[in-house]
């Protein structure tokens, strides 16, 4: 088995210090000839750097730590696209850790044991609980979508989406809403909007935590004979199972029973009937999440893109004729 090259044998094949050659390699000041000289010996043994060795020991390893728990969420494929993106851009590397059910005080810390100068929470729904842990040991850490009144935290704008398809729902003169939601956090802030769309105008709403697809197909056979005009679902995997349970029970959509969601994935257009739904630009959430904390390693101002939402108006939503509806908007 070939012998490892070290830095020591590298400075002695060029008779230069080894701390020339690990400024050298750390980007700091060698003279040119210098430069050249370990250049040309580097390629000539075969020196390969140990990677993590050499960023835990440097003040700032550019590694940037994304703790994830469960990578099916609605978003997180097209976040994590974004943050690869954004990384390349800034020069950064990415450890992506799946906590597989860990607190995340151990993802923490195993993120920080590996030399990492942030770390980034894509799902943890409780983030004072990390108060403590965080503040004792000066972590550097950033949340997404949960806020957190000790560290920062980036959010899409799930306000601004609910305001988005309740406009839309309000022109269709819907007033009778069943909301599917796997998460309250996210579904209040929904809710939040739609209500601001409707303004005066009265409608109903009728909000069901669901579990997953299955529990949201089981569940929707009690409630789907009651009068509810749409069937509107935190995500596209509901809206399907909502659909799969229409067509089975030969339930007519958008004619007996409209559905939309929010999200966005490519797959709504491609169900029958294709579905109305919020279209976020995640992958520039991803991306604005490691501007933020690589302007908090580097103590900066972050220079955010700005995310769009879109309404994608499709087959799924129909328009109702209600003329008390008609009078109460007038």
């Amino acid at each position: 088995m070939k012998q490892k090259i070290t830095i020591d044998d590298v400075a002695k094949h060029c008779h230069v210090s080894k701390s020339s050659v690990s400024r050298y390699l750390n980007h700091g000041y060698v003279s040119a000839k210098n430069k050249e000289i370990i250049k040309k010996a580097i390629e000539e043994l075969g020196f390969e750097r140990d990677f993590f060795a050499s960023k835990i020991k440097a003040k700032h390893t550019r590694l940037i730590g994304i703790a994830v728990n469960d990578l099916r969420v609605q978003g997180h494929a097209k976040i994590l696209e974004g943050m690869q993106r954004k990384l390349k851009e800034l020069d950064y590397q990415g450890i992506i850790l799946l906590s597989n059910g860990k607190r995340a005080e151990e993802c923490l810390k195993e993120l920080t044991a590996m030399g990492v100068d942030a770390v980034i929470f894509l799902d943890c729904k409780q983030p004072e609980q990390l108060s403590e842990f965080v503040l004792r040991n000066q972590c550097k850490v950033l949340f997404a979508k949960y806020p957190c009144s000790y560290a920062p935290f980036l959010d899409v704008d799930e306000k601004w989406a609910g305001m988005l398809i309740g406009n839309h729902l309000k022109q269709k003169q819907i007033r009778s809403i069943l909301y599917l939601q796997q998460d309250k956090t996210i579904g209040k802030k929904r809710l939040d909007g739609i209500a601001e769309a409707y303004g005066e105008v009265p409608y109903d709403v009728t909000v069901y935590s669901i579990k997953d697809p299955q529990d949201a197909y089981d569940k929707l056979k009690s409630l789907i004979s009651k009068s509810y005009q749409i069937i509107l679902c935190e995500n596209e995997a509901l809206a399907l199972s909502a659909i799969k349970l229409c067509h089975e029970l030969q339930i007519h959509v958008p004619q007996n029973v409209s559905v939309a969601c929010f999200g966005g994935d490519e797959l709504s257009a491609y169900s029958y009937p294709a579905l109305t739904t919020i279209f976020y630009q995640y992958e520039v959430f991803g991306a604005n999440l490691i501007e933020e904390a690589a302007a908090i390693n580097e103590g900066r101002q972050p220079e955010w893109e700005t995310i769009e939402y879109k309404l994608m108006d499709r087959d799924s939503v129909c328009a109702y004729n209600n003329d008390d509806f008609n009078s109460e908007s007038s």
